[in-house]
């Protein structure tokens, strides 16, 4: 080898060693931070082992690998050409780690782009005649390792590293032969369904209402967490969520499916949660590896952008989803969709990752029917939460494709870049919100009817322990967090459970929680649970010693405020707050009121006619004057040219602006009129003084 190789294969060796320590700094280490505070990214999709280590060596190998191709390629081209591509590349990477930084520290986004794009020339400059600067930059090379051993170690993810040789217990056999279904909802407030008299609102809601005619109704029962990585641990295992525990089973050995799987057959449909260790769900519980990699390759970019990007840049990216996955495809992954064409239920498996929700819902009904009585049957169905997209009829609103699928799902809501989710300032948009989450929660309605008809047609109803349960609420308050723990909304649940033989119903207002939902599964059972629990049976006599209520913090919350939970004193209130906001944005009734919820709701149902001659309710008088010419612009415009009110899509959500020509101004107050008749009133947000838009 002459003495010109030599040194060029030395430039080679120093060359990739920087940019291994920059694509280590600017994009590995962002994503380790963010992913490994955020486990659940690789829960949710029913990650093991091997799909962590493809996930660390694409970041800390691939990544630095396709920038040295990348500069190695333009080499062929000519020395000159390969060194402008190395320095291109080297100060994009110092900007991109220079960027987050700006942004957290609140600099405005121009500012920011302008003085990371002149720190990442200045870098790229100065590495051409700086030696010393070369030099301790590739120094920092061990970088590329340390960050995914902190990963791998150091964090939540290391769990899923011994998930599957993790203890699965096997207790002492139940005596009972009671068929066991458990249906947990995610992210229904109790003050959705109740009307003014803290009744459930029978006329909107018929199915919740027979159950409830059927059942105990804990009125006051609230979740212990506002997530439901946090919650549904609490309700499977009767204990409170631990510190740096993740949803699996290894984390949560001791729970309802470990227990009960001795004598009985399980039939277990999770979502966010892998409580019931694969020995006794089965390995196809989870989709292929290349699925899930698949599924991480589409979603790790999406959370990078939303680290990198000033806010006002991220509005075009999807938003990072409560789930952590799926954000491209908010409703169904890709192997959901091949299943869906193909129509692969089959029996016994459990098909709880990949599938859509109402997909899992009637899988779920297939396997009660298959497995006739069923020892326990679980579901954890992931509505009524967003995206809101169904009407109580089950037809959607918003297409499965296109650009309005993955835009506009939930109005109002902004996204951080850690994925925490909050509420803009518009008191419209919460109403919109409100309503939404209302039709949403009717279709929950029409599924939970077909639920409680195929549990009498195979006469299991009488003779089963039911419990219909949700996980957390949902909060709906200007420019605060969705998930408030100290808001009722997101604190107080539903809560039924139907004893075997019960016929008669029963309200009950004791001071519940959902971690006692184990602890009454097991009194009706007729055992003892054999590991300590933090909840009772609430068909014991209530003794009135718990006075308060405790919420869990998330773990973002818990860093910024420094405390683990919060008690709630007077949460009697909370209720009473969630129920008054509830009425006043939806009210209660017939569905269709929710619709005489907007600025002019009283002129919902009357005629375009009769307000052109004058209406006067109460002491105002309507009156519709000459039109204004304008222009309105309606996103949905092209759906409207051929609606079939009965197929599966209706666009009965429109959204668009409105512009106003010369003088005139723009109001705050929108009607909407379908077929001469007023359908419906929204408020317009004007984004400057001839333009405005509305939903």
């Amino acid at each position: 080898m002459s003495s010109e190789e030599g040194r060029s294969f030395r430039e080679f060796g120093a060359e990739s060693l920087r940019l291994l320590s920059l694509c280590a700094f600017a994009v590995a280490q962002p994503l380790y931070d963010v992913l490994g505070a955020h486990a659940q990214f690789f829960v949710s999709r029913g990650s093991e082992a091997i799909d962590v280590a493809v996930f660390v060596v694409a970041v800390s190998l691939g990544v630095p690998a396709l920038a040295i191709g990348v500069v190695e390629a333009a080499g062929l081209f000519g020395a000159r050409v390969r060194n402008a591509f190395s320095v291109t590349l080297s100060s994009a990477l110092v900007a991109a780690i220079a960027l987050p930084v700006l942004n957290r520290a609140g600099a405005s986004p121009g500012l920011a782009l302008a003085a990371c794009a002149g720190l990442g020339l200045a870098y790229g400059v100065a590495t051409r005649h700086a030696s010393w600067l070369r030099s301790f930059t590739a120094a920092l090379s061990p970088a590329a390792l340390l960050f995914p051993a902190l990963f791998v170690f150091a964090t939540p993810v290391s769990k899923l590293m011994m998930a599957e040789t993790g203890p699965s217990p096997l207790f002492r056999p139940s005596a009972s032969d009671t068929p066991v279904i458990l249906v947990v909802l995610d992210l229904l407030p109790t003050a959705a369904l109740m009307d003014e008299e803290r009744r459930i609102d029978a006329v909107r809601y018929p199915a919740f209402a027979d159950l409830a005619r059927h059942s105990h109704w804990f009125r006051n029962a609230t979740s212990v967490a506002g997530n439901t990585v946090l919650a549904v641990p609490a309700i499977l295992t009767g204990t409170w969520p631990r510190e740096r525990a993740l949803a699996l089973a290894v984390d949560y050995p001791a729970n309802l499916f470990t227990w009960l799987a001795p004598t009985r057959s399980l039939a277990v449909f999770e979502s966010e949660t892998r409580l019931c260790p694969p020995s006794l769900c089965g390995e196809a519980s989870a989709p292929p590896l290349a699925e899930r990699v698949r599924g991480m390759a589409l979603d790790a970019p999406i959370v990078f952008l939303h680290l990198l990007l000033p806010a006002p840049l991220r509005a075009g990216v999807p938003p990072i989803s409560a789930q952590w996955h799926g954000f491209t495809e908010p409703e169904q992954t890709r192997e959901s969709k091949r299943k869906e064409r193909h129509k692969l239920i089959r029996e016994g498996r459990n098909e709880r990752r990949g599938w859509g929700r109402v997909e899992k819902f009637f899988a779920f009904l297939a396997r009660l029917e298959a497995s006739n009585p069923p020892g326990l049957a679980y579901l954890h169905l992931p509505l009524p939460h967003e995206p809101f997209v169904f009407l109580p009829s089950g037809q959607r609103y918003v297409p499965r494709r296109g650009r309005l699928a993955d835009t506009r799902l939930l109005r109002g809501v902004l996204v951080d870049a850690s994925g925490l989710r909050s509420w803009n300032d518009s008191a419209e948009d919460i109403r919109l919100g409100y309503q939404r989450m209302t039709l949403q929660i009717g279709f929950v309605d029409h599924l939970l009817g077909g639920l409680l008809r195929e549990l009498r047609r195979l006469d299991l109803f009488d003779r089963s322990l039911i419990v219909i349960v949700a996980d957390h609420g949902m909060s709906f308050v200007e420019g605060a967090r969705t998930r408030s723990e100290m808001d009722g909304s997101t604190l107080f649940v539903p809560l039924f459970v139907k004893l075997p033989g019960q016929d008669a119903p029963v309200v009950d207002d004791r001071n519940a929680q959902t971690l006692d939902v184990l602890p009454t599964v097991a009194n009706v059972l007729g055992m003892e649970l054999p590991w300590p629990v933090d909840g009772r049976s609430l068909l014991a006599p209530a003794d009135g010693s718990r006075h308060t209520k405790r919420v869990v913090l998330s773990r973002s919350r818990r860093r910024a405020t420094g405390a683990g939970s919060v008690e709630h004193f007077d949460w009697p209130r909370l209720l009473d707050q969630s129920l008054e906001q509830k009425l006043r944005l939806t009210r209660s009734g017939p569905m269709d009121r929710i619709y005489r919820t907007g600025p002019h709701g009283e002129l919902v149902g009357r005629s375009l006619a009769e307000l052109r001659s004058g209406v006067r309710i109460g002491g105002t008088r309507f009156v519709a004057l000459a039109q204004t010419r304008g222009r309105v612009s309606v996103e949905q415009r092209r759906y409207l040219a051929k609606v079939e009110p009965m197929g599966p899509f209706v666009p009965a959500y429109l959204t668009g602006s409105l512009r106003l020509p010369g003088e005139a101004s723009i109001g705050r107050d929108l009607v909407v009129v379908l077929n001469g008749v007023l359908c419906a009133t929204t408020r317009v947000e004007p984004e400057n003084e001839r333009t405005a838009s509305f939903a």
